[in-house]
């Protein structure tokens, strides 16, 4: 999370009465405003191979793993800059993050609720600590980074526009971005594993371990595919096919203006 100092000129905290209604001058230098210390936090424990769906609609998301069966859920809101240099604001509750959790069966639905007037909705970071084993069923938003570390399962990721990472991940996986970059460090695939990166505008590089059983079928229409394990081909224009070693395991990478990097994965350090 990216964190700017500010100082408030109206020290509104010491007037509890009129908190609600209080205007405030922020004066800042950055293109972004974080409302101090005014962050979404929520911890619930999380049912065993459980379901998550994240829906947002502008800002950054991070998904860690960690040994707990529970998730953590922190978020804040960024405000867009106005006033040049100031930030007025006229109600200080109406710019804490709107954040929607439900959980039903084995799910758990977090959503990023719209304000009325889009131009007030700014963007809304999310970092979430999450149980090693877990479906992300789907984790998405319109604008803004996504990265996932440390966990194994399922996930389905899909970006408007903004980068994917995946780093440390085991199991079924799908990355779909109109305009960004993904890139996936995959270990321990297994035969039922199914890959699937794609990218309208934007290069893939995808990190495999030197023993594992795959077979890759990519397609840089626009661009080149690079690959550093054995095959007939170290790159290719439009289309590569090839499987590496044995099993059932597949990987499905696809760019229509962007190059395709096939690259031997180094040991992930948490």
């Amino acid at each position: 999370m990216r964190k700017i100092h500010f100082y408030l000129i109206c020290l509104f905290l010491c007037f509890p009465l009129i908190s609600s209604c209080v205007i405030a001058v922020v004066e800042y230098s950055g293109d972004r405003y974080r409302m101090p210390g005014k962050e979404f936090h929520e911890t619930m424990p999380f049912p065993e191979e459980g379901e998550l769906v994240l829906e947002n609609i502008c800002g950054n998301i991070e998904i860690h793993g960690w040994d707990k069966d529970e998730v953590e859920i922190f978020a804040e809101r960024i405000l867009p800059r106005r006033y040049g240099d100031k930030f007025r604001i006229s109600n200080m509750n109406e710019f804490f993050p709107d954040i929607d959790v439900d959980e039903k069966q084995n799910t758990v639905h977090i959503r990023t609720e719209q304000v009325e007037n889009p131009e007030e909705q700014g963007q809304v970071d999310y970092m979430l600590n999450v149980p090693r084993f877990i479906h992300l069923k789907h984790i998405g938003q319109k604008t803004g980074d996504i990265l996932i570390s440390s966990v194994y399962g399922s996930a389905e990721v899909g970006l408007d526009r903004g980068n994917i990472v995946v780093e440390n991940f085991s199991g079924s996986l799908s990355a779909l971005v109109r305009e960004g970059e993904i890139e996936l460090h995959l270990f321990d695939v297994r035969d039922e594993d199914e890959i699937r990166a794609e990218t309208d505008l934007g290069n893939i590089v995808v990190y495999l371990e030197e023993n594992v059983n795959i077979l890759i079928k990519a397609e840089a229409q626009e661009g080149r595919i690079f690959t550093e394990f054995n095959s007939d081909r170290s790159r290719s224009l439009g289309s590569y096919y090839h499987k590496i070693g044995e099993g059932e395991a597949r990987l499905f990478l696809i760019s229509a203006e962007g190059e395709i990097h096939i690259k031997r994965a180094k040991a992930f350090k948490y």
